[in-house]
């Protein structure tokens, strides 16, 4: 997905909860093999191309099992924005574009 980042167990804590860009990451947790997450992808790949004041991150489940458990993920596709190194909001489910964009900026 062109300009997402992916983040793994190893370098969450750095990419995300230390950054220092001063924008928000949009954490997006899904997997290969969940349909919603397919139908979200495009959502999420059109949000990280239109908002430069954002930071949008994936994060495949079945790689990461860490920071799954750390944020107690346990249904998909799941939304986090992240500010400052601090949890802003989370979300699961099948969301629209609108929707995404309402709640994350």
């Amino acid at each position: 997905m062109p300009g997402i980042v992916t983040v793994t167990d190893k370098d969450f804590e750095d990419v995300v909860l230390k950054s220092t860009s001063g924008r928000p990451f949009l954490v997006y947790f899904w997997a290969p093999w969940v349909a919603q997450c397919k139908e979200m992808s495009r959502h999420i790949e059109q949000i990280a191309e239109e908002h430069d004041e954002l930071v949008v991150a994936q994060i495949n489940i079945d790689e990461c099992p860490e920071v799954v458990a750390d944020y107690g993920v346990h249904a998909l596709p799941t939304l986090l924005v992240i500010r400052e190194g601090q949890t802003d909001g989370k979300w699961q489910g099948v969301m629209t574009k609108d929707m995404i964009e309402s709640k994350v900026l």
